[in-house]
């Protein structure tokens, strides 16, 4: 076991670089049975300093391994996949934690499926009709201590209700948050913050102005209506404690700001309006269009305004110029931080999937450009996910998650246009939805939610 924090008093600093007056000292090595060794070289092997660095024996317990657990001292750890669970240091290391669905990567990690290699596949079947997923992460920071909390949400269409479903991810059973009337047919929408959770129903009917939008409060224990006698509502999302949503059937881009209690239109005469994301000042949307070729990219700031359409025709490097969204289908944005130092804030680039063009584009604020050439192979590119300098996109139609690695479009770092698919997931035979983040390898197939965490 290799252990790189080393204490002051540990360093012998003869080898040092030349340090100036006001300048700390950075030893490079350190002397280990009279020979010079990497400062930071304290293992099994090198436990201990000068003269007193020694090989730590052998433990001859089950499933242990030697080690210098405090720099100073010979110990023991244990081997791969193992771990010492119940304490008793006399039995060594005498859980497996790779197949073991009680203790699945570490002590007391319960899993609900099947534990291999560490790694829990959580499976939750007989769910129904699964329209929506959504994954929470939670970690509290030091001095708070209290446990990692990794949970996931779900919708479940039942009859003539529309629940709310989670899991934990600790090896309980999933369990109904929410439980709220809907029609035979209606689908959804999900959003989640670490204090509530926020889902539309009735995207999938027709256009009768009847979905609805709703909020509950972890701590409250009951849904609240946010809206009602909406067209066909989708794609909601939280933005500074605002609601946003977009009405397939009506046109519409909806709004409930933080404090408020009616519902505002701020944007219509949209062509079927889907997917919404943001930065820091605007709203972005998709407008999928009803042709197949009429559809766009919209811009907004959050204050309110008139929208801008964003997605103007551009080219690929080998070829004419295109339609950048003739029927997109999903959208976000990416953070990308300026090279210079102090960093005032972070710049976002939009990106979007085209069914037409069959590729990824971008927009920086003037022409949009690609980011992948058009594909060859099966296209349905139905989810679209940003993280910081890169950027996900599940193509359901062949179960993959293009991920774009680090990009900075315009400078050396970037190498796209990329080809697509890059690589194929490690999702189950009709996936419809995938959740690459925060709980990566989250999926569902309409009936059943796995997660491999």
């Amino acid at each position: 076991m290799l252990i790189a924090i080393v204490a002051a008093s540990a360093l012998d600093c003869s080898s040092e670089p030349d340090c100036g007056e006001d300048e700390e000292c950075e030893p490079q090595t350190r002397i280990c049975r009279g020979q010079s060794i990497p400062y930071w070289q304290y293992d099994a092997q090198h436990c201990g300093t000068g003269d007193a660095c020694v090989i730590c024996a052998d433990p001859h317990l089950p499933h242990a391994i030697a080690a210098c657990p405090s720099l100073q001292n010979c110990g023991w750890t244990c081997d791969r996949l193992w771990a010492d669970c119940n304490k008793v240091a006399s039995d060594g290391c005498e859980t497996s934690i790779g197949d073991d669905s009680q203790n699945c990567g570490s002590c007391g990690a319960r899993c609900h499926g099947s534990c291999s290699q560490g790694v829990c596949a959580s499976l939750f079947e007989g769910e129904g009709t699964v329209s929506a997923l959504a994954a929470l992460d939670t970690i509290y920071d030091y001095p708070i201590v209290l446990p990692r909390i990794r949970q996931l949400f779900w919708t479940r269409a039942d009859g003539g209700t529309l629940e709310i479903r989670s899991a934990m991810l600790d090896g309980t059973d999933a369990f109904t948050l929410a439980s709220v009337p809907a029609r035979d047919g209606s689908s959804s929408s999900l959003a989640v913050t670490n204090d509530a959770v926020y889902w539309t129903i009735g995207a999938g009917l027709q256009a009768d102005g009847g979905g609805t939008v709703y909020k509950m409060q972890f701590d409250a224990g009951s849904p609240i209506l946010l809206a009602a006698d909406q067209d066909r509502p989708g794609n909601v999302i939280v933005v500074d404690g605002g609601v946003y949503w977009s009405n397939a059937g009506g046109g519409q881009i909806m709004a409930l700001p933080p404090g408020t209690s009616s519902a505002l239109v701020l944007a219509s005469g949209q062509r079927r309006p889907g997917a919404l994301a943001y930065d820091d000042e605007r709203l972005f949307w998709v407008e999928e269009g009803l042709d197949g070729g009429d559809g766009a990219i919209d811009a907004l700031p959050i204050a309110g305004g008139t929208p801008t359409v964003i997605s103007l025709d551009s080219h690929f490097p080998d070829g004419g110029s295109t339609r950048t969204a003739g029927a997109p289908t999903a959208i976000a944005t990416v953070p990308e931080m300026p090279q210079q130092l102090p960093v005032p804030s972070a710049f976002h680039i939009v990106i979007w999937a085209d069914l037409p063009s069959r590729a990824l584009w971008g927009w920086a604020g003037s022409t949009p450009f690609p980011l992948t050439y058009p594909t060859a192979g099966p296209w349905e590119p139905v989810q679209m996910f940003g993280g910081l300098e890169s950027f996900r996109m599940f193509n359901r139609a062949n179960r993959t998650l293009f991920d774009s690695g680090l990009y900075i479009p315009g400078t050396p770092q970037y190498d796209g246009p990329y080809t697509v698919p890059i690589a194929p997931g490690p999702w189950p035979d009709g996936t419809q939805l995938v959740s690459p983040s925060p709980i990566q390898g989250t999926w569902t197939d309409g009936n059943r939610v796995g997660s491999n965490f």
